[in-house]
């Protein structure tokens, strides 16, 4: 009977306060890039306005689907991915590493 009981955690209380401030990191990550996905569709589907390009020098009249703007739900969601990438500095790799331990 003395034996059956599970052994104690053998990570730190520091290690257990890194994991819930990585949390809430990745949680701001993935907040910070929705929002600017949400507000690129917004943008680009205002791209022409009355007739007029606002954003001229994108070329949205000639535009793929990253400034295309018939398609602003596609450019959204495709500029999800590219916000992560480009805002991921904000957690270390490292730190992600020591979730998986």
């Amino acid at each position: 009977m003395q034996n059956s009981t599970n052994p104690p955690s053998k990570r730190s209380g520091i290690e257990k306060k890194m994991d819930k401030i990585i949390y809430v990191l990745f949680g701001t990550l993935i907040t910070i890039a929705f929002i600017g996905s949400i507000f690129c569709g917004i943008e680009t589907k205002n791209d022409i306005f009355d007739g007029k390009l606002r954003r001229w020098y994108l070329r949205p009249d000639k535009a793929s689907v990253p400034f295309d703007p018939k398609r602003a739900l596609l450019v959204a969601f495709f500029h999800f991915p590219t916000a992560l990438m480009l805002y991921s500095y904000l957690i270390p790799f490292h730190y992600l590493c020591l979730l998986k331990s």
